[in-house]
């Protein structure tokens, strides 16, 4: 068996998520240990989010709560099976729990990081995204092409998710004429609620002010090697790995090239590490074939330790 680790992004998270986990007289106090450490350290009350209707889904407190609860379950697989790790890789802002995984970037800069990340994503220009199902990825790109000359306004490919499924974000009325020109072609198109335009020409001013942080740490070599959104390809070089992942606002996270590389090179199991199952539900539509494991729960990493003794 030959398995990566997979970390999602925003998206993935839920009201009530990792409950189990963080309990009182949970087996297992790990991951309520790295939350205390997150909270301690962006000042925020990440356990309590994870209960708020309200901020959860802001994007701003999305991604450090999120960069919390993947790294928390990285931790909870313990020494052994993170070791026998072949590939990490992580969906838009899971790359940074990935790279935090991967020993290429310490904790407490990724989430000063992602903090910041989502505050200078809500300061971009407003904007949409929207799930386009039932068209390939050629036919997905040629539209946004066509929107954007329509309307002379910004639409692009944002997340690449699996065959039949891309995100596409730009300015509202580029995505909405989009969304009219899917469903002529026979596609659907779904809205996602959302305000920000990720991945795409809309988020220059954040990748700018992210480029100056990103610089003003340390990066190290990978020690298992992480796929990069904007490449699909493994990478341990950290200079690269900083390269890629700015250049990752601004352009489409390449999932589904990213899954179908690992494929081809002998990846039969995938264990996603986050709240929920929406990498195992995308893999689902990738290769059919893939074993799953989620870590939502402590008891999904039983069966997953009996395998990997």
């Amino acid at each position: 068996m030959s398995f990566a680790i997979v970390f999602p992004g925003q998206g993935s998270q839920k009201l009530g998520m990792l409950s189990p986990w963080l309990a009182a007289g949970s087996p297992n106090s790990i991951v309520k240990d790295t939350f205390v450490e997150a909270c301690d350290h962006v000042k925020l009350d990440l356990i309590a989010l994870c209960d708020n209707n309200e901020l959860i889904h802001q994007t701003q407190y999305t991604q450090p709560l999120l960069l919390a609860a993947n790294v928390a379950l990285w931790r909870a697989l313990g020494p052994s099976i993170q070791a026998k790790a072949s590939y990490l890789a992580g969906h838009s802002l899971g790359e940074y729990s990935a790279l935090v995984a991967a020993g290429c970037m310490r904790f407490a800069d990724a989430l000063n990081l992602v903090h910041l990340r989502g505050q200078l994503m809500q300061r971009c220009p407003p904007g949409a995204m929207a799930a386009i199902l039932g068209l390939d990825d050629a036919a997905v790109a040629l539209l946004c092409q066509q929107s954007a000359s329509a309307t002379a306004q910004i639409v692009a490919p944002a997340n690449y998710n699996a065959p039949g499924q891309v995100v596409i974000a730009g300015t509202v009325d580029a995505i909405n004429h989009a969304i009219i020109a899917a469903g002529a072609q026979g596609g659907k198109a779904v809205k996602l609620a959302v305000s920000v335009a990720s991945h795409c020409a809309l988020m220059q001013d954040a990748a700018s002010e992210l480029a100056a942080a990103l610089h003003s740490i340390t990066l190290h070599n990978a020690n298992i090697p992480v796929l990069c959104n904007v490449t699909a390809k493994p990478c341990t070089d950290s200079a690269t790995i900083g390269h890629n992942l700015l250049s990752q606002l601004q352009n489409p996270v390449l999932w589904s090239a990213s899954m179908q590389y690992i494929g081809a090179e002998g990846v039969d199991t995938l264990i996603e590490c986050g709240p929920g199952q929406v990498l195992a539900n995308l893999q689902k539509r990738i290769n059919k074939q893939t074993i799953l494991y989620n870590t939502d729960t402590p008891e999904k990493l039983e069966p997953l330790e009996k395998l990997l003794q």
